[in-house]
């Protein structure tokens, strides 16, 4: 669990040091490089994947993918609150799309209704 996004931290780290050579890299101290990974490797790698198969047990694969492409509004609204990124027009209409989209698919749909007595 984890494993791809560990190889990549490892290529970034690779390209990181290759382009800005180890100086750029000489106040980190081991140990903390190492805690750091250990914790994200603990907490967001193996924490999204148990929740993600805790996920597809309880609904189905499709509810599940539908909620996780809430992701994207999550991603933006916390690169605004976070980075100060701006959020541009068109950003606020794919956002206001995608809700639309989870909105209308949990909707019931008129088969899935109980027939009228």
């Amino acid at each position: 669990m984890g494993l791809g996004s560990s190889v990549t931290a490892l290529v970034f780290a690779a390209l990181a040091l290759l382009l800005y050579g180890p100086g750029h890299f000489l106040l980190l101290q081991l140990w903390w490089v190492a805690g750091v990974l250990l914790l994200y490797a603990l907490t967001l790698s193996l924490g999204s994947e148990l929740a993600l198969r805790w996920a597809y047990r309880q609904a189905s694969v499709a509810t599940v993918s539908l909620w996780g492409s809430l992701t994207i509004a999550v991603a933006v609204v916390s690169a605004a609150l976070l980075l100060g990124e701006p959020i541009r027009p068109p950003t606020v209409v794919g956002v206001i799309l995608l809700l639309a989209g989870v909105v209308l698919a949990r909707r019931p749909r008129q088969s899935d209704r109980p027939a009228r007595q």
